[in-house]
């Protein structure tokens, strides 16, 4: 659609200048170059052992633990990002030594499903880097200081390139989109507090998604985390282990308990939709979420069919 054309992309943003051997920008570039060679060399003996005659794995581009170094001394990426791009760069390993012991034991090419689920895998790898790529052309400006999820500011621009994902490849992608019920009033309440209740809520999200799956804040008091190889039911699972996390984990301010009520609606794309459209689709199934009862946490399911479906479109 022409709305992921017209998506913002950071690459646009104005050129600067050839970046110092060292600097944070210098070394992602060389992890990205590295790891595209590296995909080739694991490829060439997945798929040709006999041509190299050695069942040794393709070691992992140095270049990486380079970059990891430096950006843990200089803090130059949130730490739970770079703990989640750290261990897909070690399933990643795993997965192509596996591959290729495999593949020069038995003398045969791998089942199409585990070499796609390695090769999802890399693109997931790569996404990551490239975003941090693209925040390091952002300064920084890609998470929320006070829930430690991903920003408005990069948002857009992340799930474009998903849905452009989920149209080319087909594969299950849902979104999960919650928001904090009579926020007004209880910012007026809590006070200074807010923000805490706002960091306590981004804890529970960061424990209760998977590692190659986003989290993001908008609009204040929105929420809106991206699930990668999930259909609605995944989605629905994330829900129930979020509340379940609100449950073990109680908020306390001052000695006293809090309970935000949250609502959530669940969705699962197919990747040809305008993203703006949907996102306001889903805002306005949220709103009509929000004025049922009074959980503490409570989602409702909606899909596009499933809403051309109630509004007499299929008949």
């Amino acid at each position: 659609m022409c709305a992921l054309a017209k998506a913002f992309n950071p690459r646009q943003t104005p050129v600067i200048e050839t970046p110092a051997a060292h600097s944070p920008m210098h070394l992602i570039i060389a992890v990205l170059e590295d790891y595209a060679d590296w995909y080739g060399h694991v490829v060439r003996r997945v798929f040709y052992p006999e041509a190299d005659n050695m069942m040794n794995p393709v070691p992992a581009p140095k270049s990486f633990a380079g970059w990891r170094e430096h950006t843990l001394t200089h803090q130059s990426l949130d730490i739970g990002e770079l703990d989640r791009i750290t261990k897909i760069h070690k399933d990643l390993q795993n997965f192509s030594e596996k591959l290729v012991s495999e593949s020069f034991r038995d003398n045969r090419r791998p089942d199409y499903e585990a070499f796609n689920e390695f090769s999802n895998l890399f693109d997931d790898l790569l996404q990551r880097l490239r975003r941090v790529e693209a925040d390091y052309y952002l300064s920084g400006r890609g998470y929320d200081a006070v829930t430690g999820l991903r920003n408005q500011h990069v948002m857009m621009t992340d799930l474009a390139r998903e849905m452009e994902r989920v149209a080319r490849r087909g594969r299950a992608f849902s979104l999960v989109m919650a928001r904090i019920d009579d926020a007004d009033a209880l910012h007026e309440q809590l006070g200074d507090g807010f923000d805490k209740m706002l960091g306590w809520i981004g804890q529970g999200v960061l424990t209760t998604i998977r590692t190659f799956d986003d989290a993001y804040r908008f609009n204040d008091t929105e929420f809106l985390m991206s699930l990668k190889h999930a259909d609605i039911q995944g989605a629905q699972r994330f829900v129930d282990r979020l509340r379940a996390y609100f449950v073990t984990n109680p908020l306390s301010l001052s000695g006293r308990p809090v309970t935000p009520s949250m609502s959530f609606v669940v969705a699962e794309p197919i990747g040809e939709e305008d993203l703006t459209k949907l996102i306001e689709q889903l805002r306005k199934d949220l709103s009509k979420a929000a004025q049922d009862g009074d959980a503490v946490v409570r989602y409702e399911e909606v899909s596009p069919l499933q809403r051309f479906l109630s509004e007499g479109g299929g008949s």
